[in-house]
This record gives structure tokens, sequence and C-alpha cells, in this order.
């Protein structure tokens, strides 16, 4: 499986190794942490924090992954360009009650956002990643 789990893993490893009089506590989870309400010192998340109260800084890219089956594409047809793909049923993060359906493409210079479609979302990642890389 590939995901934020076993990206992180390594490197914990690594601090306890480092860093053998820390103890760590993991978390694993795909809601927003509450800094107030949970016993948190540190999260990861993909994104900037929306919350003024917090500090946030990049410490790496995280990819996206723009795949789709060979029984779906032999049925719909590969697309030819990004602006094609909102015709193509996507899955979706969904995060509370926002629906993270937009998605960026970049070429060279060129940015593309496209609004796509699609009739499944969910809150886990994992239940949105392609079977086949897990």
């Amino acid at each position: 499986m590939v995901d934020g789990r076993n990206l992180v893993l390594p490197w914990f490893d690594e601090f306890t190794e480092k860093h053998p009089q820390v103890s760590l506590k993991l978390n694993i989870s795909d809601s927003v942490i509450d800094f107030y309400r949970d016993s948190v010192d540190m999260a990861l998340r993909y994104d900037s924090p929306t919350d003024a109260n917090l500090y946030g800084f990049k410490i790496c890219n995280v990819p996206g992954l723009l795949c789709a089956s060979p029984e779906y594409l032999a049925g719909h047809g590969p697309p030819g360009h990004p602006h094609d793909l909102p015709a193509y049923n996507g899955l979706f993060y969904q995060l509370h009650d926002i629906i993270h359906d937009v998605w960026t493409f970049l070429h060279g210079d060129r940015e593309y956002k496209v609004k796509m479609s699609g009739n499944r979302a969910s809150n886990d990642g994992d239940l949105v990643l392609p079977r086949h890389v897990q």
C-alpha cells in the first residue's frame, strides 16, 4: 500500500533511532486535528492550515496520481486533455463537507484546473486510492 502511513514510518524510525530518549505516540487519521481538544503536539497535513492560530510550513511535495483501470478506459476511452476529464467518473477525497473535486494539472508553465464529476467520495484516502496501487 502506498499512502502517508507508509511514507512517514521511515521518518519516525530514523527519528527514534537518533533520539532514543524521545517517545512518540502516533494517531494516523484523515480527519483534521483540533489542537485545543485533542492532545496533539504536531500534525502532518496535505494542505496549508486554515486556522489563523496555527503555524505551518512545507516539508515536501506530495504528487497527485491520475489513473484509471484498463477496464474503465476500454469502456470510456482515454482522455486527450485535462479538460476532457469532467466527462469521466472521478473518485474524490472528502474532508467534513468539502469534496476535493477540483483537480490541478501542470504541463510546463501551463496550469489546468478542472472541476471533476463523480459519484463516489470518502473521508478515508485508502477508499479512494485505486486498488492496484494499495
